[in-house]
């Protein structure tokens, strides 16, 4: 699967798992982990609404996302942060 139609499978799938007004941005790389092997790196920056989800949808988003990408040698890592802790990241950078 080309990567870009990976990334847009990735973000259908999130907006449903976890609600588009939720989220303010995902982000995605495709990165290596410490043995070498693949993984994609997932940030998802939560509205204020979002930092309020059900835990439950947040945990089986992994899951979810192995499944609608149809790839076993990838693995999401995903970190959720809040818009102001983005904030503070963009500007440290």
């Amino acid at each position: 699967m080309r990567s870009d139609a990976r990334q847009r499978i990735i973000r259908e799938a999130i907006n449903e798992q976890l609600s588009a007004d939720a989220i303010q941005s995902v982000q995605i790389e495709e990165a290596s982990d410490s043995d070498g092997e693949p993984i994609l790196k997932i940030t998802i920056v939560l509205t204020k609404r979002g930092a309020l989800l059900a835990r439950k949808k947040m945990v089986g988003l992994p899951r979810t996302l192995r499944e609608k990408i149809n790839d076993d040698r990838l693995f999401p890592i995903i970190d959720f942060i809040s818009e102001s802790d983005a904030k503070r990241k963009r500007a440290a950078a």
